[in-house]
């Protein structure tokens, strides 16, 4: 083994000497370290996306000509990092820790019942159930604090698959790795059952009269929170996306599918419900060809977002097409929404392009405010290409600025 670090995340990673014909990805951010041949002779790009995330950029500005032109809103992301504290190594070990010592001590409630003598079994198996979720959970939570003060994890190992596609190799040299975390589907299942077994130890108490009538309450949310859990785990994809310069090749459970940035023809944004408080979204893709897939925060890094890749990639491909399109006189459409240039155009709504002061987002809403105080707001998820629809809006808005300064 030997440490290399990783370009995008800079956590050490252990690369085994001789990989072999397989691709070797940094564990906490799926940057590429190796790849086999026909790319082990090309370099490897970084997979950070952090650069293109950031505030509008106004077109033909020196800001647009760098090496990054188009930027994703941060409202945009597929994962919205921690507020400053809360991400530190020390954050984690201490709430494992008080989490080992609460598991205990509700666990050792079982040896204190049974010197009771009168305490139903039932209770102890509850007690039991109660004490190893909130273990497990402390164990869990002090080892992840463990390895991030580490810095430090085993790369990944990902054989080229035989059923690799021809057309995968035209896409340029691989760069980044997204997969569904195995072990976060385990541990879905394990909770869901221990949350199950709990609540269907205090409805068994209710029911034999060996509990008060207030437990039934306990043991419905507690058996219909596990099933929940059991469901999401179970429902949960395997997915696995190679990620190149030119596109994306997609394992799915029962396909492989490449897809080219270029025929990538739009992207929806839907809050991601899998992951609660949902923190992020899931993603849309659909392909010229009518083709969808989606894919969510489950597959995500916070240095290297799928999200904000296709977001980027569809801006860089769509943005002067239809900037042109604008500057031509004609108007450019957003589903249900077309963007002119004298305004915005939306089912009964119709606003001027002088009466718009601002366009922002909030949360899962798209707000538009204008010139009498007024604040209109709309979901954004059936509103195709949001960057590039707020950069239209942007642009008109600029355009109708300058104008009137003349």
């Amino acid at each position: 083994m030997t440490h290399h670090r990783c370009p995008c995340c800079d956590w050490n990673a252990l690369v085994p000497d001789d990989p072999g014909e397989a691709m070797v990805v940094c564990a906490e951010c799926g940057q590429c370290l190796h790849v086999p041949e026909p790319w082990s002779d090309q370099a490897i790009r970084s997979c950070d996306t952090r650069p293109l995330v950031g505030p509008p950029r106004a077109p033909g500005t020196a800001a647009e000509r760098t090496e990054h032109p188009v930027q994703v809103p941060p409202e945009l992301t597929c994962r919205i990092p921690r507020p400053a504290g809360e991400d530190k190594p020390s954050h984690f070990v201490s709430w494992g820790v008080i989490g080992i010592v609460l598991g205990l001590f509700v666990a050792s409630g079982v040896l204190w019942s049974d010197r009771a003598g009168n305490v139903s079994p039932w209770y102890r198996w509850f007690l039991l159930c109660g004490g190893a979720l909130i273990l497990v959970s402390g164990i869990t939570v002090l080892w992840g604090g463990l390895r991030k003060g580490r810095r430090q994890r085993q790369a990944r190992i990902v054989p080229v698959p035989a059923s690799f596609p021809r057309e995968g190799y035209d896409l340029g040299t691989p760069f980044a790795y997204h997969r569904t975390s195995s072990l976060a589907r385990a541990g879905g299942l394990v909770m869901g059952s221990l949350v199950c077994a709990g609540g269907a130890i205090s409805l068994a108490m209710v029911l034999c009269g060996q509990a008060e009538p207030r437990f039934l309450e306990v043991g419905v949310v507690c058996l219909a929170g596990g099933l929940c859990g059991i469901w999401q785990a179970l429902r949960t994809r395997s997915l696995r996306i190679w990620v190149f310069p030119k596109g994306m090749v997609l394992f799915g459970p029962r396909r492989v599918e490449v897809w080219p940035w270029d025929e990538v023809e739009a992207v929806w944004l839907d809050p991601d419900k899998s992951v609660q408080p949902a923190v992020g979204y899931a993603c849309t893709l659909l392909r010229q060809d009518g083709e969808r897939c989606t894919f969510g925060l489950k597959v995500e890094y916070l240095e290297n977002q799928l999200g904000v890749r296709v977001q980027h990639e569809l801006c860089r491909r769509l943005l002067p097409r239809m900037r042109a399109t604008l500057r031509a006189g004609g108007g450019v459409g957003f589903g249900s929404w077309e963007v002119c240039p004298d305004g915005l155009r939306g089912g009964d709504y119709l606003f001027r392009t002088e009466d718009i002061t601002g366009v922002s987002l909030e949360g899962e809403h798209l707000i538009l405010q204008t010139q009498d105080g007024r604040r209109y707001r709309w979901q954004i998820a059936g509103l195709p290409n949001v960057a590039v629809f707020l950069a239209l809006v942007r642009d008109i808005r600029q355009t109708a600025l300058a104008e009137a300064r003349v």
